[in-house]
């Protein structure tokens, strides 16, 4: 079952490129999401991005040490550390 969740992320993040949505969709995905931005498309993108590499990162640092530095950056005060969207 891992594995196959591996290979469907993996297929996932190798077809990023390809995500896309329509007019209808948008107006959705605004709406149920809360979003206040024009290109929810590239808005998902980067979440989905963003998840790989907290992702990678806490595999990599080990998910207990790294869960404390991934809270101090939540918390930071500057707005690239925190990567409000």
């Amino acid at each position: 079952m891992d594995n196959y969740k591996m290979n469907a992320d993996d297929e996932l993040l190798k077809n990023l490129d390809k995500l896309h949505t329509t007019e209808l969709g948008v107006e959705r995905i605004k709406r149920n999401l809360f979003l206040d931005t024009d290109d929810v498309v590239v808005w998902c993108k980067a979440k989905i991005e963003l998840a790989k590499a907290f992702d990678e990162f806490c595999k990599n640092t080990g998910y207990e040490k790294a869960l404390p530095i991934i809270d101090e950056w939540l918390e930071n005060d500057n707005p690239n550390t925190r990567r409000e969207y």
